[in-house]
């Protein structure tokens, strides 16, 4: 007959009075069935007064931490200034992200199948050019469409001749206006 050692009482007792335990290496729980019952369990079935300790001392921890925490002014006030904070950081990162989502759609859908390779060189180096000139002048500059993309009257196409480089401020006053 096989015997285990209870962890919690001491006593060797038969394999029998073990429940069993799958996650164990031996495929038994460390603690005999009696233990079990007595220790977690009261007879009513409530929980164990061990568990109601542990947790009312993790209550006090965190408790007594939040509360040295916000006893400092200053601490309390970076923690209400950080929870605002990254909560309008994650809506206005939310939104930008939309908002580049929706105008990334629209170029995709102004971009003609038509376009040929040389094309597309053509556009990719008008964007690498505004780069360029906007480190070496020191003035942001947008690749603006001519005829915007998603006008009031008229729509144009994402095409190298619908493009111009021009200053950030001049492209937002003209916004998405046709100028004829």
């Amino acid at each position: 007959m096989k015997t285990k050692l209870c962890k919690k009482c001491g006593h060797t007792k038969s394999i029998s009075d073990f429940y069993a335990n799958k996650s164990k290496k031996d495929g038994l729980n460390w603690e005999c069935k009696s233990c079990f019952t007595t220790w977690r369990h009261t007879p009513s079935g409530k929980k164990s007064r061990r568990r109601e300790a542990i947790r009312a001392m993790e209550i006090g921890k965190t408790k007594q931490y939040y509360d040295n925490k916000m006893k400092n002014p200053k601490k309390k006030e970076q923690a209400l200034n950080n929870s605002r904070k990254a909560r309008s950081k994650r809506i206005k990162l939310g939104k930008e992200r939309e908002y580049l989502a929706t105008k990334r759609a629209f170029k995709l859908k102004a971009t003609p199948k038509w376009l040929t390779e040389k094309d597309n060189e053509q556009i990719n180096f008008i964007y690498s050019e505004a780069a360029r000139l906007s480190i070496c002048i020191g003035i942001k500059m947008h690749v603006d469409h001519i005829v915007p993309l998603k006008g009031n009257n008229v729509c144009g196409l994402h095409v190298p001749w619908n493009l111009q480089i021009i200053t950030a401020r001049e492209n937002i006053i003209k916004g998405n206006k046709y100028d004829e």
